[in-house]
Formats: C-alpha cells, sequence, structure tokens
C-alpha cells in the first residue's frame, strides 16, 4: 500500500511540473446583475490562435470546484475560498500551457449556486454561459447524488437551473427545421457529474449506472416523460458520474485544502483524481475542439451573455437576425481597419529621395523616366499589397464569425462593397504619388540645406556664414546636375533661391528665439548656481558665520557666479540681448545673496540665543545645590549666585567668541543679564518660601496678632505698616538679615494674609 502511495503521488507530481497557467476573470457581473465580459478576458482570449477545448465546472457554493480544478491542472491557478463567504465571483478562466500547439484547452471556473443574497436568475446565467461555452462540463456535488440533486438540474420548476436557463428549449428551438438556417447549431456538451466527500455504498452499481438508474426514476414521475428533452440524458450527448473520497481528515486541513502538499492529500483521494485526470485527458483531443480560435470563442461568448442578460433565451432564433447584423457589421469594420492601417503603413514608408544620383549627372529625361518608372513600380506593389490584404481581410472575417457561418458570405459581400470605395482611394493617392515625383530634383537640392540643430542656439555671424556657404554650394549643385541650355533652369534656380532666401530669414527669426531662450535659461541657471553656492557655506546644520567671516565667502562665491555666466555665454557676448540679460541675472544673484544673507542673519541671531539657553540651563543645574542648602541668610546665597554665575559667564564669552565683533553681540549679552538677573531673582525667591517654612511658628504668632485688627484702619496701607511691623518683631529672633526679614514679610502679606483676613470679611486690599 505505500509503494501505490509513493507511485500516485509521483505521477501526480510529474504532471503538475508540466503546467503552468495565467488566470484572469472573464465574465462578472454589474451592480444591475447583468453580465459582461471583461476587458482582461477578452484580451487573453485573443492570444489564443489556435482551436480550443473547453472544460467548465459548475456545482453549488463549497463544493470544491476551485480545489478540483487546480488539481486537475496540477497547480495553484483559482484561489479558494476558506469562509462561508463565496470566493469566486463570475467566469474565470485558465489556459493550460502544456497543450500541443494544435489545440488549446480553456479551463473555467464559476461562482458557486444557491449562495446567500443571489438570485436564482444570477445562477441560471451563470450555468446557462458555462454549459453552451463548454466541450465537458462538470457539475461538482458534494457527499451523495439523489432524486433532489438530479431535480435541481432538470425538473420544471420555477426554483430550478436548467429550467431557468430554458436550456431544453434552445436545445429544441435551435435544432428545429424553421431556425437550422438562420440560427448556429449549439453543440451541448458532455455531462460530467462529480461527487466529491464520497464514502457511501452504491449497491453493486458503479456510480455512472447509480446516475442513470436515477434519471430513469424520474423519467417515470407523472406527466413528466411526455416532455421531450427534459432530461440529463436527452440534453446532454453523454453522461458520467465519478467519486472522490474526502481529500483530508482533519478540519484545519479541509478549511485551508490550498495549502496542503500533495503528501497531506488521502491517498485514495489522490488515485481516485489520478483515474479521472486519465478519462478527462482521454477525452480532451482535437475531436473535443469547440472554437476554431480565440477570437471566435470571444464572439459567441458576447452572443450569449447577450442574450443571458436580456432574458432571450426561450426566443433567441427571432432575436437572431438582430444580432448577426451587428455581428457582420463589426467584423466588416475590423477587418476593413487592419487593411488600412497595413497599407498605408507600406505607402508611407516610400522613398523617393534616390532617383536623383549624387556621383552621376543625369540628363532630365533620365530623371523623369526613373521617377515615372518608380511610380508606376510603386502603384504596381501596393496592388498587389491590396490583393494579398484583401485576402487576409476575409480570412479574418472568417475566424471573427466562426460558428456561424451563415453570415459569412453576406460578410464577405459588404466587405467588397467597402473595398470598392477604398481601392478608388488609394489610386488617387498612387496618382499623386507620381506628381511629386517630378519634384524630386529640386527637392534633393534643396536638401542640402541643412540647418542648425532645431531649438539650438547659435551666434548670429556663425549662422549668418553658413547660410551663405550653404547657398553657394546648392546654387553649384543645381547648375551641375542640371548642365545643359534651357530657359527654365534659371527661373527654377530664382525660385528656388527665392524660397531658400524667405527659409533663410524664418531661420534667423528662429534663431534669435533660440538665443533669447538660452539667455532666459541661462539665467535660471545662475540663479540656481548661485543658490547652490551660497548654500554651500550657508547650510542647515552648520553653525553660522560671524559678519566678517560671511562678507569674505561672499565674494568667493559671486567670483564663482559669474565666472559660471561668462563661461557659459562666451559665444554670445556680441548679441544685443546680452547686457539686457546680464542684468536681470544680475537682479537674481543679488536676490540670492540678500536671501542668505538674511538667513544667516536670523541663524546668528538663533544661534546667540542658543547660547544664552544652554547658560541658562547650566546655571539652573549649579543652582540645585544652594537650593538644597536653603534656607539661608542672604549674604551666603549672594556668594553661592557669585560663583555660579562665574562659571556662566565663561561659557558664554567661550561660545560666542566668534561673534564678539559682530553687531548681535550686543543684543546677545543684554538677554545674558537679564537671564542672570532672573536666575538671581528665582533663587532669592525660592530662599524666602524656604525661610517661611522654617519661620512658620513665628508667622502664625503675628497672624494671630493681627486678626481682628484690621476694622481699625481706614486705609489698607496703614494696616499693611502696622503688620509688618508686627511680622518684623515676630522675626527678628529667627532671621539676621534684614532685606531677607523685609521680603519674607512681604510674601507673607501677599500670599497668606491677605487670603485669611478676606476669609472673616475684611479687605485691607
Amino acid at each position: 500500500m505505500n509503494l501505490f502511495k509513493i507511485v500516485s503521488f509521483l505521477a501526480l507530481l510529474l504532471l503538475s511540473s508540466q503546467i503552468h497557467a495565467t488566470t484572469v476573470q472573464l465574465v462578472r457581473a454589474d451592480d444591475h446583475g447583468n453580465l459582461f465580459v471583461t476587458e482582461e478576458g477578452a484580451r487573453e482570449l485573443a492570444k489564443i490562435n489556435i482551436p480550443i477545448s473547453v472544460v467548465g465546472v459548475v456545482g453549488p457554493l463549497h463544493s470544491g470546484k476551485s480545489f478540483l480544478l487546480n488539481q486537475l491542472m496540477g497547480d495553484s491557478s483559482f484561489k479558494i475560498g476558506s469562509t462561508v463567504q463565496p470566493e469566486t465571483k463570475g467566469l474565470w478562466m485558465s489556459q493550460n500551457s502544456k497543450d500541443s500547439t494544435s489545440f488549446s484547452t480553456v479551463f473555467i471556473d464559476t461562482e458557486g449556486f444557491f449562495a446567500n443574497n443571489v438570485s436564482e436568475v444570477h445562477d441560471a446565467k451563470i450555468f446557462a454561459v458555462t454549459t453552451l461555452l463548454s466541450s465537458h462540463l462538470i457539475y461538482n456535488t458534494v457527499k451523495m447524488i439523489d432524486q433532489s440533486a438530479i431535480e435541481n438540474l432538470q425538473i420544471p420548476s420555477h426554483r430550478v437551473l436548467a429550467r431557468r436557463t430554458q436550456l431544453f428549449r434552445i436545445r429544441a428551438e435551435a435544432n428545429s427545421k424553421e431556425s437550422h438556417q438562420k440560427f448556429p447549431e449549439f453543440k451541448f456538451p458532455e455531462l460530467h457529474w462529480l461527487v466529491q466527500d464520497f464514502f457511501q455504498d452504491l449497491e453493486g452499481k458503479t456510480c455512472t449506472q447509480w446516475l442513470h438508474y436515477l434519471l430513469k426514476g424520474q423519467a417515470r414521475d407523472e406527466g413528466f416523460n411526455k416532455l421531450p428533452g427534459n432530461t440529463l440524458d436527452q440534453i446532454f450527448p453523454s453522461t458520467e458520474c465519478h467519486t472522490f473520497f474526502l481529500p483530508a481528515s482533519e478540519k484545519k486541513q479541509l478549511r485551508h485544502l490550498d495549502e496542503l502538499n500533495e503528501s497531506e492529500l488521502n491517498w485514495e483521494y489522490l488515485k481516485e483524481l489520478k483515474d479521472y485526470k486519465s478519462v478527462l485527458e482521454r477525452k480532451i483531443n482535437k475531436s473535443s475542439v469547440r472554437f476554431k480560435d480565440g477570437v471566435s470563442f470571444l464572439s459567441l461568448l458576447k452572443a450569449i451573455v447577450y442574450f443571458s442578460n436580456a432574458g432571450l433565451f426561450p426566443s433567441v432564433p427571432s432575436m437572431w437576425e438582430g444580432f448577426l447584423e451587428v455581428q457582420i457589421e463589426h467584423s466588416v469594420t475590423e477587418a476593413m481597419g487592419r487593411l488600412k492601417d497595413t497599407v498605408e503603413t507600406e505607402l508611407d514608408s516610400t522613398d523617393l529621395s534616390h532617383l536623383v544620383s549624387e556621383t552621376n549627372t543625369p540628363s532630365p529625361f533620365d530623371i523623369e523616366a526613373k521617377k515615372t518608372f518608380n511610380s508606376i513600380k510603386n502603384r504596381v506593389t501596393a496592388n498587389n499589397l491590396l490583393e494579398a490584404e484583401k485576402k487576409k481581410a476575409k480570412e479574418y472575417i472568417r475566424k471573427m464569425l466562426f460558428g456561424i457561418e451563415s453570415i459569412i458570405n453576406p460578410a464577405e459581400s459588404k466587405l467588397g462593397l467597402r473595398l470598392l470605395s477604398t481601392l478608388d482611394q488609394y489610386n488617387t493617392k498612387f496618382l499623386k504619388r507620381i506628381e511629386e515625383a517630378i519634384q524630386t530634383a529640386s527637392l534633393k537640392v534643396n536638401a542640402m540645406d541643412q540647418k542648425p540643430e532645431k531649438e539650438k542656439a547659435v551666434p548670429s555671424a556663425v549662422l549668418y556664414a553658413s547660410q551663405e556657404g550653404r547657398l553657394r554650394k546648392m546654387k553649384n549643385y543645381f547648375f551641375e546636375l542640371l548642365n545643359f541650355k534651357e530657359p527654365l533652369i534659371e527661373k527654377g534656380w530664382e525660385e528656388l533661391n527665392a524660397k531658400t532666401l524667405g527659409n533663410h530669414a524664418i531661420e534667423k527669426l528662429s534663431n534669435q528665439e533660440s538665443i533669447k531662450l538660452l539667455f532666459e535659461t541661462e539665467v535660471k541657471n545662475i540663479h540656481d548656481f548661485a543658490e547652490k553656492t551660497f548654500s554651500t557655506f550657508v547650510l542647515d546644520g552648520k553653525e553660522p558665520l560671524p559678519s566678517d567671516v560671511w562678507e569674505k565667502e561672499k565674494k568667493l562665491a559671486l567670483d564663482k557666479v559669474w565666472n559660471f555666466w561668462n563661461s557659459h555665454l562666451k559665444d554670445f557676448k556680441k548679441e544685443d540681448l546680452f547686457d539686457l540679460y546680464t542684468q536681470k541675472a544680475q537682479n537674481l544673484v543679488d536676490q540670492r545673496e540678500n536671501h542668505h544673507h538674511e538667513q544667516n542673519h536670523k541663524r546668528s541671531k538663533l544661534f546667540l540665543e542658543g547660547v544664552v539657553s544652554e547658560c541658562k540651563r547650566l546655571s539652573s543645574k549649579n543652582r540645585t545645590q544652594i537650593e538644597n542648602d536653603m534656607p539661608m541668610e542672604e549674604d551666603q546665597v549672594a556668594e553661592r549666585l557669585k560663583t555660579i554665575f562665574q562659571k556662566t559667564k565663561q561659557e558664554f564669552h567661550s561660545k560666542s567668541k566668534p561673534f564678539l565683533k559682530d553687531p548681535l553681540m550686543k543684543e546677545a549679552q543684554s538677554n545674558f543679564d537679564k537671564m542672570l538677573e532672573a536666575v538671581s531673582k528665582e533663587v532669592n525667591d525660592k530662599n524666602v518660601e524656604k525661610t517661611k517654612e522654617v519661620c512658620s511658628s513665628a508667622l502664625l504668632r503675628a497672624k494671630s496678632k493681627l486678626y481682628g485688627e484690621g476694622s481699625k484702619y481706614y486705609f489698607a496701607w496703614s494696616f499693611r505698616r502696622f503688620a509688618k511691623g508686627v511680622i518684623m518683631d515676630e522675626l527678628s529672633t529667627s532671621i539676621r538679615s534684614p532685606n531677607l526679614k523685609s521680603e519674607v514679610a512681604n510674601s507673607f502679606m501677599e500670599k497668606d494674609l491677605g487670603d485669611e483676613l478676606r476669609n472673616v470679611g475684611l479687605s485691607i486690599f
């Protein structure tokens, strides 16, 4: 048994290694439920230029259609859903690239039937389109096949697929005598009914025998067998059944079958899959070819989708003539478009410049003879080309109308009428070519007037000298070419000379515009170069330059900028526009200089402000130790601050030294001094608060003495003076410094005493 598993696995692995496919969506539905052929699907079909056999798979939602196709093709072309939501929408196609060069196999995956929020009409459309396109139709179900499954596919009820799609009526009307001449034959496919996850006992019958047994039982239903063509074996030329065991045994594996290797699948499933692949490969051959090529496939697909959306399947024959007219017009228009593209490309490629030799001096008779001969030769060649393209156009029409051969002759007749008109147009073109050939000699001489490169400026003096030299060569060559006496030769030269001088005048004007454009371009370039040059020493991330250094660098930068200007325009200094554009360049350079000078000024100012900020952070860091030692007497605080400020001043002078002579230094010094004053005030205020905490008992005593005294005073300032005296007396034993004692008293009155007195209804402030 193990040996059998290994052999089966290797066989499938070998088959899958030979298959590579491209998958595209062929048909999708719009928001209104109508089907339409996708552009990518149409493009993919158009690439197929060999006969096509089609294998289509339909079936209920999540019955394993995509996984089955991947197994049959040996790759993972089609996406597999692992949730309750459908993964495949519409129709998807994949071409089997292991096909021979004689025909190709297209596999079609479809949206599952009976999904939530999807109408039965939509399911019927999917079923009908797939059935009418397929050479082999696979109906994929799960678990078992019984009477209800057959009824879902065929019984005459408004709730079932086959009835919805009207396949019975289509086949009956398509094969009737009345519609035989004008309606194409719909070739119904073989039906392969596949049952996944199957393990029931069929009581000694094969699965195909069991299917036919059920079909016969269905046909015996009352009244059903009286309707012709209403059973599956009457619709499809052959019907067979195949079963498959579970591909895997674990729930997690079954949810993610696309992630499993061949070795992880059940060996029984692999064996049954291999057997069915052998059956399918035998049936897919040249005799199962459904379409001549991708164009004919696409043509019929569009027709089926059109009738499916219109709900016209029961009366397709009566609607077919209108559709045929559209197909005739479309095929003729496409064929004529291809013919015109080819013929006109060939005509436009004709070159007559070789008619006049540069080394020989032919006579006028020889020149005219060569022109006429070449024109006639081109005309004969073009006529031969037209005949060949006519044949290709007819062949193209046959390809486009494959499967609806009854309209090929009308289409070719319509093509013939279009060709008559087109040939007249081309004959007129050929006559005009002969007239153009008469002017070849003059064109040859005129071609010598080689102009400078388009839109490239040339110094005016150089252009004038070039024009004079060209005109002399043209005259010499003209008379060398026509070195015989003829009054019209002088006149011809006069006309050519006048035309050339007119061209030279236009050339001069054009060159002036080019020179102007050159100057404008160089003005822009010098602007950019000036920006780049100044930016090299004034960059973000680099320290700003002091004013004296800036002046030195600016002079070097300006020298580079004007050397750039003069080197680029050295050949154009004598032009009238040179001074005007030099002034424009000067204005732009001045703008760049002023801009960068302003930027450097701002950055210098920011740099010095940063130095002050850094010094502030340094002093704040060093004052922490003072605050930890608080409270202390006023002279002690002053002495400690003096030491910190000495270090801070050293740091400030060290970092700002390059700007010592800069005008901005005065403002920076002022800001630095203000910063020191602010730090000093903050430290002293902190010392006052710390002192208040230590002297809290004395302050509470003073507050008790002052309670109720406010009502005895008419003026707040009088009470403040009295209160301060009381507080100072209480603090006399705790604080030595008079200034510190006064600051503590003032702070206590502002922050504590006033709130307390207001709470009892006294307002002294």
